[in-house]
């Protein structure tokens, strides 16, 4: 059993990230249980149990503790700004895997087009079906599972056309 105050990261405890929690225990009830452990500070000081389900509060980057729901209402009463939020995420993470992938410049790495609008990423062994069903991405959150893991290899840079031709000439599905 951990003691109190115990730091460790996520994988060391059987998560799936790496971030950092720590052993704590609730506020009201004393139940311990890990919980995480954001800039230094703890993010949930009551136990799920504890905490009205509607009034749950977490600690956002800046230090302020927000309810969980205050992120939705917004989200819900700001569609469009919300729309132009997430696309500015979108096309900026787009544009940094391209790059990456083009070898550092955001264009095919086999004829030299450098319209953003016409290049994607290619599975340099044609093996995007099977990633799909695997990591579980389509289109545009496949930028930013690529960033997330730290740009992992077997992708490339192509325009569509490069990319047709390269599917016709390998045969890929």
């Amino acid at each position: 059993m951990p003691q109190l105050g115990e730091i460790k990261q996520g994988w060391e405890i059987g998560y799936r990230s790496d971030s950092k929690n720590i052993w704590h225990a609730c506020g009201k009830c004393g139940k311990e249980r890990w919980v995480p452990f954001i800039k230094g500070e703890i993010s949930c000081k009551l136990c799920i149990a504890c905490a009205p389900k509607r009034r749950r509060l977490y600690l956002y980057t800046d230090g302020k503790i927000k309810s969980r729901n205050q992120s939705q209402i917004w989200r819900k009463n700001n569609p469009e700004r919300r729309r132009e939020i997430d696309h500015k995420s979108w096309a900026k993470a787009k544009e940094e895997v391209l790059t990456h992938y083009g070898n550092g410049k955001l264009a095919c790495i086999k004829c030299g087009f450098d319209d953003i609008k016409a290049l994607s990423i290619d599975h340099i062994n044609g093996r995007g079906e099977i990633d799909r069903k695997n990591i579980n991405r389509r289109g545009g959150m496949l930028y930013f599972w690529l960033r997330k893991n730290n740009y992992p290899e077997g992708f490339q840079t192509l325009c569509m056309n490069c990319q047709f031709v390269k599917r016709i000439t390998n045969k890929e599905v």
